[in-house]
């Protein structure tokens, strides 16, 4: 009783970009249909890799199936799927076309690198959306500026009374000394320094007011901008 003859599997090997550090070897290599050879996807790679002149294992392999469309072998199922359209083609005589696609691992970080940055406005996104609270220099001054207009409105409150007692006052004496000029002219500059001081006060308090807005709409500006970079980002 004759041995059956082994089937054997020739491939042609196309280089997509052959590696500049590869050998020059032929680009038909045959195998036999044997469990040594076509049983396991990173022997059956080695090989191929070993015929094909590639210096290193960074070499992506597709073949074309039935259909005439590129599938790439990427795991050991993915060859076991393969080898069925491999032997179908083998028993019909016909030579297997294999795609070989050497990858740089530097130009491949880079695209990593790429990628990691562009999606990070994405996940920052949420980030934005949720920081809807105000920061905490700009509580705490808003709360040091509440209790600095307190305190400056309790003054011109109590400078206002002074000045109602003192008008008071010397509406009294006019009454009584109206022949004596002089205690008058000295109320008179007293109510003078007063109203300086009072109107001295306001201009300050008028002063904080404009700074308080001019920081209130910095962060209005700010926030917006933010808002506006993030929708930008998710259209993208």
């Amino acid at each position: 009783m004759s041995k059956k003859k082994e089937l054997e599997i020739v491939y042609n090997l196309e280089w997509k970009n052959k590696p500049a550090n590869g050998d020059e070897k032929s680009n038909m290599v045959g195998i036999l249909d044997i469990p040594a050879t076509t049983l396991d996807w990173k022997t059956f790679k080695s090989y191929l890799l070993k015929n094909s002149g590639a210096a290193d294992d960074n070499v992506k392999v597709s073949y074309i199936d039935t259909e005439d469309r590129e599938k790439p072998i990427n795991s050991q199922l993915d060859f076991e799927i393969a080898l069925y359209t491999f032997r179908h083609k083998a028993r019909m005589s016909e030579i297997i076309t294999l795609k070989l696609d050497c990858v740089n691992s530097k130009k491949s970080g880079v695209k990593m690198i790429a990628k990691e940055l562009s999606d990070m406005p994405k996940r920052l996104n949420p980030i934005v959306k949720k920081s809807e609270k105000p920061p905490e220099w700009f509580t705490m001054y808003m709360k040091k500026f509440k209790e600095e207009l307190l305190e400056e409105i309790s003054t011109i409150c109590a400078s206002k009374t002074h000045q109602m007692n003192v008008h008071h006052a010397r509406k009294l004496k006019a009454d009584r000394q109206r022949s004596r000029k002089t205690p008058l002219l000295f109320a008179d500059s007293i109510n003078d320094k007063e109203l300086s001081k009072s109107a001295k006060m306001e201009r300050k308090l008028e002063s904080k007011l404009e700074k308080l807005e001019h920081k209130t709409m910095k962060i209005k500006a700010k926030k917006m901008a933010l808002r506006g970079s993030s929708d930008r980002n998710t259209k993208r």
